[in-house]
């Protein structure tokens, strides 16, 4: 029996390092992390919302009670001024962080809320909602399901500060859907500059100063 014949050097299959285009490696990692990072993201900033059954969730208006000493404190190089008490429940109509606007050291976490007709998954499902530069919007998906001053008047958009580390924590697992009832004060926050961010005080105003900001003592979520 003849050995094998030896292949010839042009039959030989090429070098590995000869079948791999490094720049077009490269690529593909880039775009693998980048699609697996905006991935991670995405599940961040827009966690899965929690459906319910339709109805009503939450059937009161927030409580708001006079502020008997209107006492100051300090939080973070700002004064806060309480104005009112607030007992607020309401479903979460959505979240949006804030990491680098002038409120964020103070407030790091807006929450869009809704109670009565705006808590009703019906409602909910005709909307859609998005949240950006502290301001909340809503749009309709077809017919409105309601009138908007009934949207008006049963959604808000909070600016919370947390007054401690376990409310933060707390907040930030927050997510579409969630029952959350919190305690605390409406507040104006001054700057050390003088500047001043105030709470709005009503549930029926829209537009520049209609959101509310609470100092927020206290927060279940269900």
């Amino acid at each position: 029996m003849q050995p094998p014949e030896t292949s010839r050097a042009e039959d030989a299959p090429p070098p590995v390092a000869r079948t791999i285009d490094p720049a077009r490696a490269t690529r593909r990692r880039l775009l693998l992390g980048l699609a697996l990072a905006a991935l991670i993201v995405g599940l961040y900033l827009n966690p899965r919302e929690i459906r319910h059954p339709p109805g009503i969730l939450v059937p009161e208006d927030p409580h708001q009670t006079a502020v008997d000493h209107a006492s100051s404190w300090t939080h973070k190089d700002g004064k806060l001024t309480p104005v009112a008490h607030i007992r607020w429940r309401a479903r979460v109509l959505g979240t949006e962080r804030y990491w680098f606007d002038r409120s964020a050291r103070w407030s790091p976490m807006d929450l869009a809320l809704g109670w009565g007709s705006m808590s009703d998954q019906r409602v909910i499902d005709r909307l859609s909602f998005w949240q950006g530069r502290r301001w909340y919007h809503w749009t309709p998906k077809s017919a409105l399901p309601l009138a908007p001053e009934e949207i008006m008047r049963h959604s808000a958009n909070v600016h919370v500060i947390p007054s401690d580390e376990a409310i933060e924590k707390r907040l930030r697992e927050v997510r579409p859907g969630q029952i959350v009832d919190f305690t605390g004060l409406l507040v104006v926050v001054e700057s050390a500059g003088g500047s001043k961010w105030e709470s709005s005080t009503r549930r029926d105003d829209t537009g520049n100063g209609s959101c509310e900001i609470v100092w927020m003592t206290d927060l279940i979520v269900r």
